[in-house]
């Protein structure tokens, strides 16, 4: 959001009237990247916060998540690889691994595993050929990685 302050002072930041999808459940959050918070404008409707004179185009952004649920913060964030060795498929985290759901292309649950380390190794050997996904649970994060038999 881009803002333009005509003096120093207090000022206000409110979620007047949702409309559509911001009608229902959807929540709004207002993220202030200079303080490093997130305002739940749904429930808190107004933010008040101290600016000075002048433009800035960078201070705020509108979000629907804020980072923790994202998971977007650099110490929490944890990358993983996918891949084939034989008949398996490995998975290999820098941080500890939770529950992995393995579906087929029309979206049927074939094979949830729950495990607490950061290497597994699936044995898709009984699986038909075709294309799978597998839907992985890192440390809070989660992703998905497609994968043919």
């Amino acid at each position: 959001l881009g803002n333009v302050f005509s003096d120093d002072g207090n000022y206000i930041i409110s979620l007047q009237s949702p409309e559509g999808i911001f009608d229902g459940n959807q929540t709004v959050y207002l993220k202030d990247k200079l303080l490093n918070k997130y305002i739940n404008l749904s429930t808190d409707k107004d933010y008040t916060f101290t600016a000075v004179k002048g433009t800035d185009a960078t201070r705020f952004e509108i979000v629907y998540k804020p980072d923790e649920v994202l998971n977007t913060g650099a110490n929490t964030k944890s990358d993983f690889i996918v891949y084939k060795d034989g008949n398996s498929q490995v998975v290999k985290s820098s941080k500890k691994l939770g529950k992995i759901d393995i579906f087929d292309a029309s979206g049927k649950l074939i094979k949830s595993i729950n495990i607490n380390h950061t290497e597994i190794k699936v044995d898709v050997s009984n699986f038909s050929n075709g294309i799978y996904i597998m839907r992985i649970e890192n440390s809070g994060d989660v992703k998905s990685k497609k994968f043919i038999r």
